[in-house]
C-alpha cells in the first residue's frame, strides 16, 4: 500500500454520489504530475488515468500520461496518449514537440512510418515555427540516421577492440601501480555533456546543427550560465583539441549501454545525442587505451578508494570550486598541505554549491589560467583529484603532462561535502 497519495481512496471518493468531479479534476491531475516527478510511478499511472476518465475531452490528462510513459521507456504508450492529446486539439507545441520524438524512436524500432504528420492534422493542430517543433523534426532526423542499432554497434567495438570494460580492482591497481612507480596516469570520463560539444563529421554538423546547437547552448547554460558571454567556436575549439589528445589517456570512462539505451527509450534529445557522441569520439582511439564505466567515480567513493590512494600519495592536489575541500580531505584522508587549484563551480548549481563557489569567469579567463600554470610546473609524484565538468578533461591532461596522476572524480567532489548537486546524493 502507498501512503502517500492514498491512491485506492480517490476510487472510492469517485464512486461517491456527492463527489463533484469538476471541480476535483485539476487537483487530481496535479498530484498525478507531482507523483509522476517524484519517481512514484505506479500512484502517479492510476491518479492520471482518473483524471482522464474525468474530464476525457481535455488534452492536459492524455499529454501528462504520455509524458509518464516516455519516462518509462514504454514508447508506444507513449505514443499512443500523445495521439489522444492531440485528438482533442491541443496547440500545445510541447505536446507535438514530444510526440514527433517518440514517434521516431518508435519508427526507428518497428520500421514503420506511423505518419506522425498526418495525426496531428486530424488533430486540427496547425505547426508554427517554435523551437520545440524545429528541435523535434531535428531529433526526429537525428534518430532516423542513428537508429538503436547504432548503440549496438559501438559496444560490440568496446568488447573486440579493447576487451570490454575494466573494474574497479583492475584500475584500482594501475593507479596504486602508478603511485609506487611516481609514473604520471590519466583518468577522464566523458558523458552527455562532452558528447554534446564533440565535432561530428561535417555531413552530420550541417543536417543536424539545429539539434546539435540546442544541446550544446543548453550545457553552456548550465555550466556557464549566459552561454551569449562565451564565443561559442573559441570553446568548441578548445573542447576539441581535448578530444583529439584521448590516446594520452590511460583510464577513459564512457557512459554504459543501459545509460545511452535510456536516452535513447525516453527519446531524451539531450541525452541520447550526447551520449551517442561521447561514443563516436571513440574512433581512432587506441586499443592501449582502457575502458570503464563513466560512473566509476562514484566506486571510487563508495568503496574508499580515494583515501587509499590520497595516503599513498607523497603529494596531493585539488583542482575544484569549494575552497572547504582542501580541508575536508586534509583532515579526513590523512594528507597534509593539499594544493587547491580554485575554479569557479557551475551557476546552474549556484543554490546548492553556494555563492563562495560560483564567483569568477571558468571560461576562457580562469581555464587558461590554469592550464599555463599547470604546463609551468613539475607536478611529478602528485595525486590531483579533478573537478571541473567539462574542463576538467584538459586539466585532467595537462596534468600527466606535468607528472601527475590525475583522476577525474567530477561531482564526487560535491558528495564529500555533503552537497546533493545529483539526485542519487
Amino acid at each position: 500500500m502507498h501512503e502517500l497519495p492514498k491512491a485506492n481512496d480517490v476510487c472510492d471518493f469517485l464512486l461517491s454520489p456527492n463527489a463533484d468531479k469538476k471541480t476535483i479534476y485539476l487537483d487530481i491531475l496535479k498530484k498525478g504530475v507531482e507523483l509522476r516527478n517524484g519517481g512514484n510511478y505506479l500512484d502517479a499511472e492510476m491518479m492520471l488515468h482518473y483524471s482522464s476518465w474525468l474530464n476525457p475531452s481535455d488534452w492536459q490528462s492524455w499529454y501528462e500520461l504520455g509524458v509518464l510513459y516516455q519516462v518509462k521507456k514504454n514508447i508506444d504508450q507513449a505514443v499512443f496518449y500523445y495521439k489522444a492529446a492531440l485528438k482533442c486539439g491541443s496547440v500545445e507545441q510541447r505536446l507535438i514537440g514530444n510526440f514527433l520524438c517518440v514517434t521516431a524512436v518508435q519508427e526507428s524500432l518497428c520500421k514503420i512510418n506511423n505518419k506522425a504528420i498526418d495525426t496531428i492534422d486530424l488533430g486540427g493542430v496547425v505547426l508554427d515555427d517554435s523551437d520545440d517543433i524545429k528541435d523535434a523534426f531535428s531529433f526526429s532526423g537525428f534518430v532516423e540516421s542513428h537508429p538503436q542499432s547504432l548503440i549496438n554497434k559501438f559496444y560490440n567495438v568496446v568488447n573486440s577492440k579493447h576487451n570490454g570494460f575494466l573494474n574497479f580492482y583492475d584500475i584500482k591497481n594501475k593507479i596504486l601501480d602508478a603511485v609506487d612507480r611516481k609514473k604520471s596516469f590519466a583518468l577522464l570520463r566523458l558523458g552527455d555533456g562532452e558528447g554534446s560539444w564533440f565535432k561530428r563529421s561535417s555531413h552530420v554538423e550541417l543536417q543536424f546543427e539545429r539539434i546539435l546547437s540546442r544541446n550544446r547552448c543548453e550545457f553552456l547554460d548550465i555550466w556557464f550560465g549566459n552561454s551569449s558571454s562565451i564565443k561559442k567556436s573559441d570553446f568548441f575549439d578548445d573542447v576539441n583539441s581535448t578530444f583529439s589528445r584521448l590516446n594520452e589517456v590511460d583510464v577513459l570512462g564512457i557512459p554504459p549501454k543501459t545509460w545511452v539505451e535510456h536516452e535513447f527509450y525516453t527519446a531524451n534529445k539531450r541525452g541520447y545525442v550526447g551520449t551517442l557522441g561521447a561514443l563516436e569520439s571513440l574512433k581512432g582511439l587506441s586499443s592501449s587505451v582502457g575502458l570503464c564505466t563513466q560512473l566509476m567515480h562514484f566506486e571510487f567513493e563508495r568503496r574508499g578508494f580515494l583515501k587509499e590512494v590520497l595516503s599513498k600519495a607523497k603529494k596531493v592536489g585539488i583542482i575544484s570550486c569549494h575552497n572547504e575541500l582542501k580541508e575536508f580531505i586534509e583532515k579526513n584522508f590523512d594528507v597534509n598541505d593539499v594544493e587547491l587549484i580554485k575554479i569557479p563551480g557551475e551557476l546552474s548549481r549556484k543554490h546548492l554549491l553556494g555563492d563562495d563557489a560560483v564567483v569568477g569567469n571558468h571560461y576562457p579567463d580562469r581555464f587558461f589560467e590554469i592550464t599555463k600554470r599547470i604546463k609551468n610546473t613539475n607536478y611529478e609524484g602528485y595525486v590531483f583529484l579533478v573537478a571541473g565538468g567539462i574542463l576538467a578533461k584538459s586539466y585532467v591532461l595537462d596534468l600527466k603532462q606535468s607528472g601527475a596522476i590525475a583522476l577525474d572524480i567530477g561531482s564526487v567532489a560535491d558528495k564529500l561535502l555533503g552537497r546533493k548537486t545529483r539526485p542519487n546524493f
